[in-house]
């Protein structure tokens, strides 16, 4: 009965964090209409504040670790505490104390995920959170055709979600995690999902997020040579090297002809005259930003100039990098990238000693699509994303790992073997 609380409370924290509970209950809203600047409907306040006192009292059963927890992601947590620290010089210092303190919350809500929940285990409650989604999303499509499709996108399906960008994001990431998932008892329920996901994914017509879980499986097997002597790993990437060359002359060659595939343009839809305008703004406030969440305004402030000079709506900067450049400068936009390399090493560390199986690769191609979605879309250090809890849980995870590995080896040999555990599932 405790194992099944836990996995529903952490069922209903994916649930919200993917935007999906958001959707559901404002079914009109479209993404392009919210304003950066606004805070939480009310009701949608009272839900997301329920979710997180009921996840949070599902882990006072792991009190006494919490300390432990909290001091192996000492390093990730710096971001939202750097986040809550820019209302100092925040463009709008209460909305950053908001969204600050809801990052933060987010940030250790997923710390503790990381740490009660295996590698595998939270992979497989991504698969049956998607599942969920998706067979919601395919009931209510005969009943409610205009909440399921996405009328200012020619009818591409946008689901549950409140933009079809925001559904082919989620069911990237459901599809990626579904095929790292095993159910031993029902193995049809993985095969169930990422065809249902794959079918979602494609009828939102994302074609950032096709892109990357294209990319996604085709660098998976490169994991793999983590395990392997060097040799072979150098002729293996400069292989691919030659891969790349080919690919990105073709791309120079006829990125005109390939943009017009995926429905784009050379400029991808306006992003690169956008991110010139950005990097502008960035340099008026280089190293410590506007204030988390502080930049995009709307039509006040900062973002009022980019808006004019762009000619449409902004509410983020289309590449995550560069929004956590404008909310904490280059501080924040070290603090994460040197996060970002340290969880790459531990990635390719736990790889190594984990055998490279299929299961264990989940976290290499999360990072992986992560990457490749973050560079037309906004979900790094984002408080209310799935992205971003999972990216910390996985921190969590594998530095905990490393720690029990780290303190076996310098006790004994009986210990040695204990390090090798994993955190141990609810």
């Amino acid at each position: 009965m405790k194992a099944l609380f836990f996995r529903f409370t952490a069922i209903l924290m994916l649930l919200l964090c993917s935007q999906v509970i958001y959707g559901v209950l404002h079914p009109t809203e479209t993404e392009m209409s919210l304003d950066a600047s606004s805070d939480l409907s009310p009701i949608s306040s009272i839900v997301s504040f329920g979710i997180y006192a009921l996840v949070s009292f599902s882990f006072l059963f792991y009190l006494r670790s919490l300390p432990e927890i909290l001091r192996s992601a000492r390093l990730i947590l710096c971001l939202p505490l750097l986040a809550l620290l820019s209302v100092a010089w925040s463009q709008d210092p209460s909305l950053t104390l908001r969204r600050g303190a809801v990052l933060l919350v987010v940030s250790t809500i997923g710390a503790c995920l990381g740490a009660v929940y295996s590698l595998q285990e939270l992979s497989k409650l991504v698969t049956i959170t998607a599942f969920v989604v998706c067979v919601s999303t395919l009931f209510m499509a005969p009943i409610a055709p205009g909440v399921v499709r996405d009328a200012a996108n020619n009818g591409a399906w946008k689901g549950l979600f409140t933009h079809k960008n925001a559904q082919g994001v989620f069911m990237a990431l459901a599809f990626i995690s579904a095929v790292h998932s095993r159910f031993e008892r029902y193995p049809w329920f993985r095969y169930a999902t990422l065809f249902l996901t794959g079918g979602l994914l494609l009828l939102s017509r994302s074609s950032t997020s096709l892109l990357a879980v294209i990319i996604t499986l085709a660098v998976l097997p490169l994991w793999k040579l983590t395990r392997v002597p060097i040799r072979q790993v150098v002729f293996a990437l400069a292989s691919f090297a030659l891969v790349v060359g080919a690919v990105a002359f073709a791309l120079s060659r006829y990125s005109v002809e390939l943009a017009g595939v995926f429905g784009k343009d050379t400029t991808l839809t306006g992003r690169t005259e956008l991110w010139a305008m950005i990097l502008q703004s960035i340099a008026r406030r280089p190293i410590l930003g506007y204030g988390y969440n502080a930049f995009w305004l709307g039509m006040k402030g900062e973002s009022l100039s980019i808006i004019a000079a762009s000619g449409w709506v902004v509410y983020h900067a289309h590449n995550g990098l560069l929004d956590v450049l404008l909310g904490l400068g280059a501080v924040g936009g070290v603090l994460f990238l040197f996060t970002y390399v340290k969880l790459i090493g531990m990635i390719v560390s736990h790889t190594r000693n984990s055998g490279a199986t299929i299961g264990e690769l989940w976290p290499a191609s999360f990072l992986v699509l992560l990457t490749v979605i973050n560079c037309t879309e906004s979900l790094l250090l984002s408080a209310n994303t799935i992205f971003w809890l999972l990216y910390v849980a996985i921190y969590a995870n594998i530095a905990r790992r490393a720690a029990f590995r780290v303190s076996a080896q310098n006790a004994s040999p009986l210990l040695s073997k204990m390090g090798r555990m994993t955190p141990q599932t609810p």
